[in-house]
């Protein structure tokens, strides 16, 4: 059977296999043995009330984490203030990263803070970050 498409079905063929081969793939880990988490909790002023957040118009916790060994940015990871704490699910290896808190604009509210150099292996790492009153800008 000899099958002809018109030339609008031919269009609309040809458009599908053009949308098909264009779509977005995000790919994570393969292996999720392969993978660690690091768990960060933040305190202002050291204190975990969650109110000193809208008090101190701080709406956000943002973390910047990148690849010790390359220099790559890894991602950057937003959560809400008065959590107080995050848990990131990041692959083996050596990571730096910093922190700090932002208004709902995304405007830095403090100084950033450091987390001391990290490893993530299979063992889940923890920190604490204080955003004392003096780093708020």
């Amino acid at each position: 059977m000899n099958t002809r498409l018109s030339p609008i079905a031919l269009a609309i063929a040809l458009a599908a296999g053009t949308l098909a081969s264009t779509a977005c793939t995000v790919q994570t880990t393969a292996d999720p043995a392969r993978m660690g988490q690091l768990t960060l909790a933040w305190t202002i002023d050291e204190s975990t009330d969650a109110s000193l957040c809208a008090q101190s118009s701080a709406a956000s916790f943002h973390v910047h984490v990148v690849d010790e060994v390359t220099g790559n940015a890894v991602g950057d990871f937003s959560f809400d203030c008065t959590a107080g704490t995050a848990t990131l699910n990041l692959d083996q290896g050596s990571y730096e990263a910093q922190a700090w808190l932002e208004d709902s604009s995304g405007t830095s509210r403090t100084t950033m803070d450091s987390v001391p150099a990290f490893t993530i292996n299979s063992t889940p790492i923890s920190f604490t970050l204080d955003f004392a009153s003096t780093s708020f800008e």
